[in-house]
């Protein structure tokens, strides 16, 4: 497998996704994944930092608005969510990512 430009464990990633669903649109077309609270930071490749989208359409079109606090705080949570679902175990960098990053799982 080529090396992935985006940091993220790709193979482990779409291991994980399996079913290419966009986190954006709900299609079953991603083939990009979306760095939620940005590249920056320690745990940046978190799988929970992690959306799969659609590059063209759900991605690099829409990509400043995915930066707001509201589509951030949606992504996070249907992560989570996701994960939850399929009784993912969460490794420490993991961990670490859900801690540091708990206010973003909270209701407004």
């Amino acid at each position: 497998m080529a090396k992935s430009t985006n940091d993220f464990n790709t193979q482990k990633n779409w291991a994980i996704f399996g079913n290419n669903k966009c986190a954006v649109c709900s299609m079953y077309h991603a083939d990009a994944q979306h760095h939620i609270l940005g590249r920056d930071g320690e745990f940046k490749n978190s799988i929970y930092n992690c959306a799969p989208v659609k590059n063209t359409t759900c991605h690099t079109e829409i990509h400043q608005k995915l930066f707001t606090p509201e589509a951030r705080r949606s992504l996070l949570i249907s992560r989570r969510a996701f994960l939850q679902h399929i009784k993912y175990n969460p490794s420490i960098v993991d961990n670490n990512f859900l801690e540091k990053y708990k206010e973003w799982y909270t209701e407004l």
